[in-house]
């Protein structure tokens, strides 16, 4: 029987054909771990520019620093200082790439909290390997193909290499069945695809990649990308680069390995509750939640805590009914909790942030509103003020739960400020329930922080 007209594989050419989406990555993302090192000094340079705009003069300057350090080789003669400047925003992007740096929307750039521990710490290979396997398809450091594809590649790519009879992956099964897969689910299904793809012959393999080769992408410039198969053939060596620089698995004659079945099976257990693809709305907020350091937090309780920041109501349901339906432990607070009663802690903290947008004075006479949901480098503060000392004021609010968290998220509200306005800074921490141990918790803030608790009442008197 004609392979292309089996009726399993015509159903496979309409699936893979159906659109042009893939794992996208770019030749600017070709991170191997034999360069983590010269990652980490070019980020100490960009470091010393931090806050400062982004644009063809400041990376001029940070050029030249890199030569001066032994970093970058000077230009060659026939090249322009507009050409030369290309290598400083790969390094842009490379850092971005792995959360350690990014251009904020005010074209300033910014080193995130897990870029200054990189620089901090000596163990800088471990957090690079923690970022590329905490890496997600796609994010605002991708701008192509970014609205369908959903997929955390390295949780994907263990999920089904542990489940392969012989633990590894060749090219053609990756730009085959790997890299066109769109989100997290029906990983079993796809291991029996690539199972019963083995079994054909090899001439019967040849037939379906050269049918898919000759479908092609309408309208392409590129002509060597003229098929979708084609365009993911000539990305799949940085593809492979990246996913082995996670330290998990290893290349060997283009076939992808686990390096350590033991250590992907811990790996995997680790993140098991943690696999949820998070949707961020803004480039700032996806820098918040991948640029921190949030090593005693998983994923999803990272997002909960987001969304409820942010009073998005509908979203921080969704983590929330998830991790009841697939009976993940989060926090305690939490847990503890009814879908109703988690629902009206959300609309509580909305309503309190309403009011004190409008009656800021109540809270304490002097204070006059900047902005309600201030964005940071480290994720938004609930209120901005200014007090009657001329003082920047950061106000966070707390539905009925105020864990040590708190502190930890209010100090880098207030560092940033600290470095981006050049002002003191204090905090207000309103909570429902604040315990002895937030208020221990508090002296360990360089800056004056205050605690509210708060509680409202509403009264209903029938006058007809």
């Amino acid at each position: 029987m004609n392979i292309i007209k089996e009726l399993y594989w015509k159903e496979f050419f309409i699936n893979y054909l159906n659109d042009n989406l893939y794992w996208y990555i770019p030749k600017g993302y070709a991170i191997k771990s034999d360069n983590f090192e010269s990652i980490k000094n070019k980020l100490s340079v960009l470091k010393e520019y931090e806050n400062k705009i982004w644009n063809n003069e400041l990376q001029t300057i940070i050029r030249k620093e890199f030569i001066k350090k032994g970093l970058f080789e000077p230009r060659a003669e026939n090249q322009n200082e507009e050409d030369e400047n290309a290598i400083i925003r790969v390094i842009k992007v490379i850092t971005s790439t792995l959360g350690l740096a990014w251009v904020n929307e005010k074209e300033k750039l910014h080193i995130t909290d897990i870029g200054n521990k990189l620089l901090e710490k000596s163990n800088y290979e471990e957090i690079i390997f923690n970022q590329i396997r905490r890496f997600e398809f796609n994010n605002f450091n991708i701008t192509r193909s970014k609205e369908n594809i959903k997929v955390l590649p390295i949780f994907y790519l263990a999920n089904v290499l542990i489940k392969l009879k012989d633990k590894r992956l060749t090219k053609d099964e990756y730009c085959l069945f790997i890299a066109k897969k769109s989100d997290n689910n029906e990983i079993k299904k796809l291991v029996d695809e690539i199972e019963r793809y083995r079994l054909l012959s090899d001439k019967d393999k040849d037939k379906i990649k050269d049918y898919l080769r000759a479908k092609n992408i309408k309208n392409i410039r590129n002509k060597k990308r003229k098929s979708i198969l084609n365009t993911i053939e000539l990305d799949n060596s940085y593809a492979f680069n990246f996913f082995a620089s996670s330290n998990l698995f290893y290349i060997e004659n283009s076939n992808i390995f686990i390096k350590d079945k033991k250590q992907l099976e811990n790996f995997l257990n680790d993140c098991k509750n943690s696999s949820i693809w998070i949707d961020f709305k803004e480039k700032k907020d996806w820098f918040y939640y991948y640029g921190s350091d949030n090593k005693n937090i998983s994923p999803i309780e990272f997002a909960l805590d987001y969304y409820t920041d942010i009073s998005d109501v509908d979203n921080a349901l969704n983590i929330y009914n998830y991790c009841k339906k697939n009976k993940i432990k989060i926090d305690k607070s939490i847990n503890a909790i009814s879908e109703t009663e988690f629902k009206s802690v959300l609309v509580d903290e909305k309503i309190l942030e309403d009011f004190l947008e409008r009656h800021i004075k109540e809270l304490e006479k002097g204070l006059r509103l900047i902005r309600r949901q201030y964005p940071t480098i480290s994720g938004p503060i609930d209120l901005l003020a200014t007090d009657n000392k001329g003082r920047m004021v950061v106000i966070e609010l707390k539905k009925n739960r105020v864990s040590d968290k708190v502190i930890g998220q209010v100090a880098r509200y207030v560092s940033f400020l600290e470095r981006e306005q050049d002002k003191e800074v204090r905090a207000i921490i309103i909570g429902k329930k604040i315990d002895n141990n937030i208020k221990l918790a508090v002296n360990a803030l360089s800056c004056r922080t205050d605690l509210y608790n708060f509680d409202y009442r509403v009264n209903f008197e029938r006058v007809n």
